[in-house]
């Protein structure tokens, strides 16, 4: 199941997991109630190396930074282990 699941980056902002680029537009545009023309802005899978690359931090409720830092990779499988049904919300740097 690992290798089914993938990150999408949405816009400049908003990252979901999911296993194609329209399950995850359409759980976005459920989810966001937000038009495709505003919630999208070239969307596309992240490669590998972003994946290995771009960085995630957990937060409490309160929004404030708790633990370390970890790669978009190593949340994905997170994530997986958890048991996360996808697709879902991955990331955001609006939070």
């Amino acid at each position: 199941m690992a290798n089914e699941i993938k990150v999408f980056r949405m816009n400049d902002c908003d990252w979901y997991a999911g296993r194609n680029l329209e399950e995850v537009k359409t759980f976005m545009l459920a989810q966001t109630g937000m038009p495709g023309d505003e919630a999208f802005d070239d969307p596309q899978e992240l490669p590998d190396q972003a994946m290995n690359k771009l960085c995630f931090r957990h937060t409490d409720e309160d929004d404030l930074p708790e633990g370390q830092t970890i790669s978009f990779a190593e949340r994905l499988a997170e994530m997986i282990a958890e048991g996360q049904e996808f697709p879902a919300f991955f990331a955001s740097t609006e939070w």
